[in-house]
């Protein structure tokens, strides 16, 4: 094969390949990662082409938090009304679960974070459910299932999801947030074991990730 047409073979591949990466890029943006959401979060590259690619813009005047950020001090109401912030547990690390009801990997996932939150005592990292429903169907869930963690309501619009770092949505989403309020990592998708869960909690600090 001459050098000539090899190169022109090699330029129809590129340009077939730029094609379908452009294809699928447009095709998440479109419908959504889906699936494949969890697994793009695990990377660097794939977090930023969930967030600035796929990921709808958010609306004007809310941020999402970044790896390394501080997280804003989230004010929302408990199961009996009470408003609790975030910043009420200063001083300890947060594990801050992103839930709902109707989502069925969240009520598999509620009992792993029963399991590492009892294991924590008085000085261990502190877990924290924000519930994306209504009280209703919250409370009716958690007559079922023992929680032994502080539970807030975020209704059904999502708002503390998004302030958190998650633009997608997509539930089941948890962060862990420094004892003095930065944003070190965040998951989206449930954790599959109470080990899982541990190891993630106890990972070094990776700024950037």
């Amino acid at each position: 094969m001459s050098v000539l047409r090899l190169r022109a073979t090699l330029l129809v591949l590129i340009a077939a390949l730029l094609a379908g990466a452009a294809g699928l890029l447009l095709s998440l943006r479109l419908n959504g990662p889906g699936p494949l959401a969890p697994l793009l979060m695990q990377s660097r590259f794939g977090t930023w082409l969930l967030e600035r690619v796929i990921a709808p813009a958010p609306p004007p005047g809310r941020h999402v938090s970044g790896v390394g950020e501080n997280v804003a001090d989230l004010a929302l109401p408990d199961l009996d009304g009470h408003l609790k912030r975030l910043g009420d547990w200063r001083g300890r690390t947060l594990i801050v679960n992103v839930w709902a009801s109707w989502c069925e990997p969240c009520r598999t996932e509620v009992p792993l974070l029963a399991s590492f939150a009892a294991q924590q005592g008085g000085s261990g990292a502190q877990v924290i459910g924000i519930a994306q429903d209504d009280l209703p169907a919250i409370r009716r869930f958690l007559q079922r299932t023992s929680v032994n963690y502080p539970v807030l309501v975020d209704g059904t619009q999502g708002r503390a999801g998004l302030r958190l770092g998650n633009p997608l949505g997509a539930l089941p989403y948890s962060v862990r947030i420094s004892a003095d309020g930065r944003l070190l990592q965040r998951k989206l998708g449930p954790f599959a074991s109470t080990a899982e869960l541990q190891d993630w909690a106890n990972r070094p600090e990776q700024p950037g990730r």
